[in-house]
């Protein structure tokens, strides 16, 4: 079933801070695609708001077989919201090496002043989002990049549990994250297994919990109650936006999704084994 602003919008939810970035955002938007010459990434696409203005940028990773042009709905949401959001065709996005190349796209663009993203890109905050394999991939770009510094925000959805990255050669090392990292995965069997075995499920509590040791950075875990894997690539979709109003604009209405012992998602019925450190 193809993901549409409409589903996201309609996610169910009694919190009214996930109610709202479940939404559209106030920015009209605007999309364009682009020419890779690259045979893995193919086409670099965009969405970015129409408004003139200095933007914050998110680089999207892509999950297994899932070019962004499958997800353009997520892009085109984020995008409402005041982001310049960028993605590409590679469906084996784990090293993070294509997206790295994507973010210099972007950035290149920003400086041309025949591109109809020039100027509209603030360099000083980006931030990458992946899902699945794509997990793997944010933090990869992150930390193993030649221009990972420049990413001051991650999130993280769904990403493949270290014992099967590993196996499946996609080594990843959350321990040299240094810019805050959000790490969420879906309730549901695919992701979470039964609960007790590591071996089961894409991501399951232990992974997280796993990982989420291993960060010195501001970090925040989660469990999306109930979604599937494939589902969380769109359905936390009001949290994502959240996550990067907060981290790379400062927005103090995004922050009480996450600081503090009142934070929306420590009590949020929609999630679960929520826990976090750094956050201010």
């Amino acid at each position: 079933m193809a993901i549409t602003e409409e589903k996201i919008a309609q996610v169910q939810t009694n919190s009214p801070l996930e109610k709202q970035y479940s939404q559209m955002g106030k920015y009209a938007v605007l999309s364009a695609k682009f020419p890779a010459n690259d045979n893995i990434a193919q086409t670099y696409t965009v969405y970015y708001p129409q408004n003139a203005g200095n933007y914050p940028l998110v680089v999207m990773v892509n999950g297994s077989g899932t070019p962004v042009s499958r997800y353009e709905a997520v892009l085109k949401h984020l995008a409402s919201y005041g982001f310049v959001v960028i993605g590409d065709e590679n469906g084996t996005a784990w090293s993070g090496a294509t997206s790295s190349k994507t973010l210099d796209f972007a950035l290149a663009q920003n400086k041309d002043s025949n591109s109809v993203l020039f100027n509209k890109i603030n360099p000083n905050k980006i931030g990458t989002s992946g899902h699945s394999q794509g997990g793997v991939g944010v933090v990869n770009l992150a930390t193993n990049q030649p221009n990972g510094h420049l990413i001051r925000s991650i999130y993280g959805a769904s990403t493949t549990k270290y014992g099967l990255a590993m196996g499946l050669k996609w080594p990843y090392d959350v321990s040299l994250i240094n810019v805050p990292y959000m790490m969420i995965a879906g309730g549901h069997e695919s992701d979470a297994g039964d609960g007790k075995d590591y071996n089961k499920g894409i991501a399951p509590i232990m992974s997280l919990q796993e990982n989420y040791a291993k960060v010195a950075a501001p970090a925040l875990m989660a469990q999306r109650k109930d979604v599937d894997h494939g589902g969380m690539l769109w359905q936390p979709n009001g949290y994502m936006v959240a996550w990067f109003l907060y981290t790379l604009n400062g927005d103090n209405q995004a922050k009480q999704v996450f600081v503090g012992q009142n934070a929306e998602i420590k009590k949020n019925a929609n999630w679960q084994n929520v826990q976090s450190k750094g956050l201010n």
